[in-house]
């Protein structure tokens, strides 16, 4: 090739390559896709260098290592993503000297740093010469751009002036892509900012609605249901209310089953720091003890998808005390009501003046000219006041503590219904309990004085459980004036022979007894109702005689053993309907 030919290739290419670096110049004007950008850097440097192998390392100084990102003519594409580590090889040297290097055969590196990896790239894509370029931007290393061959050559200063122009586009490219991510990290950062803002200025809103809401209910006389039911609307979570037992409460449907243990430890952590407990997995995701005068009353638990914000766990603390005052609240006046509704009881049995009574009675709404029932309830001491809360519990029920345990008026006119109710509430609370009907609220006082009468003799008795009525037992407590140990002599003196000889003999003469006095003393209308054979009901009749006396019948003595039998035969149903404690 002649000088002239020489001179004008070298032009050609001169051109070609400013051509290359205006459009690439241009196209810095847009970038929007930096790995895209540098790979079509890449590819110019490539063509224009006649390089077998062309790539773009960024440079990370903090770890000071390179990492491949764009690479053009690689047969192996081990080069993507390479790292090349702090002081190895031609890619390190360039870093330091912030300048072009080369070395024309790899092999021949001489005193340059080697890491075993790259050497296996190296020489897998069988490469011996290296040229590399400093991406430079205000002082700053941000790259290196290399261009490589696989046979041995010298680089001359147009190659390093070539590939170092790119290497400055390449750097712009670079810096303007952190600039990109700066601003896009930015604009995030923003957009989560704005976005807190919002719902913060929301749970803030909806805060202040609930409270609004709970004050409102508090003066109308809301209860807890009403808070509860609140807080789910304001938080937009479900809301559960938990008794000390883990039983739904307060209006909330049952907890689900998942994750009781995890709820329960929560709560006893609650109520150790009289803050919301925070649960990281179940259906739950927070938890409050509802502690009032110091003791734990129940529990909220709040559900959903994500963890509660700080302002939604405030809300929930807050709505835990108000639920509290208004369970507090509740219970002062259910405890107010409950005393004035026994003051009433005691004006009706025991005032001076019954007529006024039961005008108080009227003004508070009660059916004072209907029927009532006057229940007595005997008790230990220890029991009356479990025994007057469960009563209490009893439609319509009021309810005075009294010396003897509770007096209870409850309306209807069915005794052994009111009995038998009070006796089902009553539960495993031991208890006599008689009840007396009334044809108005104002003889509710004679009615509890007979019940009372009847409950003495059959605690006189022995009885320590029992539900009846007083007029089943009128007639025995007037007699004996409800001197129960009275009742128990005449029983055991007009026929305790009959009762201790069916005791020792298994026998049944206080029954055959009895079936003869019903049928006037007919063995057949006795047999008859006994289901036995007349002879049988005649020997028994024979021993009957022989233990009571031959004049047992005449009228006197015949009246004071049918009053024992009815006695004995009345108290047996009783102890065998509640046997003794």
């Amino acid at each position: 090739m002649t000088t002239g030919e020489g001179d004008r290739e070298r032009l050609e290419r001169a051109e070609a390559q400013l051509a290359a670096i205006a459009s690439t110049t241009h196209d810095l004007l847009d970038v929007e896709d930096a790995t895209a950008m540098l790979q079509r850097i890449v590819d110019r440097v490539h063509d224009l260098a006649g390089a077998d192998v062309t790539y773009l390392s960024a440079y990370d100084a903090p770890t000071d290592q390179l990492f491949v990102r764009a690479v053009r003519g690689s047969e192996t594409g081990r080069f993507l993503g390479m790292r090349v580590p702090a002081g190895v090889g031609v890619a390190s040297e360039v870093v330091r000297t912030r300048a072009a290097r080369s070395v024309a055969d790899y092999e021949q590196i001489g005193a340059l740093p080697r890491d075993p990896e790259i050497d296996a790239i190296v020489r897998a894509e069988g490469i011996h010469a290296i040229l590399g370029a400093p991406l430079l931007a205000g002082g700053e290393v941000l790259g290196v751009l290399f261009a490589a061959n696989r046979a041995a050559r010298r680089f001359d200063d147009d190659d390093a002036a070539l590939l170092t122009a790119f290497a400055s586009h390449a750097a712009i490219v670079l810096r303007i892509a952190a600039v990109l991510d700066e601003l896009t990290a930015s604009r995030r950062e923003a957009d989560a900012a704005r976005e807190r803002a919002e719902r913060l200025a929301a749970e803030t809103l909806s805060a202040s609605r609930l409270h609004g809401e709970l004050t409102e209910l508090i003066v109308d006389g809301g209860g807890p249901d009403d808070v509860v039911a609140a807080l789910a609307t304001a938080l937009q979570r479900p809301v559960w209310a938990v008794g000390v037992q883990g039983e739904a409460i307060w209006g909330t449907a049952p907890v689900p089953e998942a994750g009781r243990g995890d709820l329960a430890r929560a709560v006893v952590r609650s109520a150790g720091t009289g803050r919301a407990a925070v649960l990281e997995r179940g259906v739950a995701r927070a938890a409050i003890a509802v502690q009032a005068a110091g003791e734990r009353i129940g529990a909220l638990l709040v559900g959903g998808g994500t963890p509660l914000s700080d302002l939604q766990r405030r809300t929930l603390e807050r709505s835990a005390q108000i639920l509290a005052l208004v369970t507090m609240q509740r219970s002062a006046v259910s405890d107010a009501e409950e005393r004035v509704r026994g003051e009433l009881v005691l004006d009706l049995l025991e005032s001076a003046d019954p007529a006024a009574a039961v005008r108080r009675a009227r003004q508070r709404g009660l059916a004072v000219e209907d029927p009532w029932c006057a229940v007595a309830v005997r008790v230990a001491e220890g029991d009356r006041a479990r025994a007057a809360a469960r009563v209490r519990q009893l439609r319509g029920a009021l309810v005075a503590t009294v010396p003897e345990g509770c007096a209870v008026l409850l309306p209807g006119g069915d005794a052994q219904a009111a009995a038998d109710r009070t006796g089902e509430v009553l539960g495993p609370v031991p208890a006599l309990v008689v009840a007396d009907a009334v044809a108005t609220l104002g003889g509710a006082g004679e009615g509890m004085r007979g019940a009372g009468r009847a409950a003495r003799l059959l605690r006189g008795l022995g009885l320590e459980r029992a539900t009846t009525t007083a007029a089943s037992l009128g007639p025995y407590a007037a007699m004996f004036d409800d001197d129960g140990g009275r009742a128990r002599a005449f029983v055991d003196a007009a026929i305790g022979g009959l009762i201790a000889w069916d005791a020792h003999r298994r026998t049944d003469l206080v029954a055959t007894l009895a079936a003869l006095l019903a049928a006037q003393g007919s063995s057949v209308a006795a047999a008859r109702a006994l289901q036995l054979h007349v002879s049988t009901v005649k020997q028994r009749a024979a021993r009957i005689r022989a233990v009571l006396g031959e004049g047992w019948d005449e009228p006197e003595p015949r009246f004071r053993v049918e009053v024992a039998v009815r006695l004995h035969l009345a108290l047996r149903a009783l102890e065998r309907t509640h046997p003794t404690a």
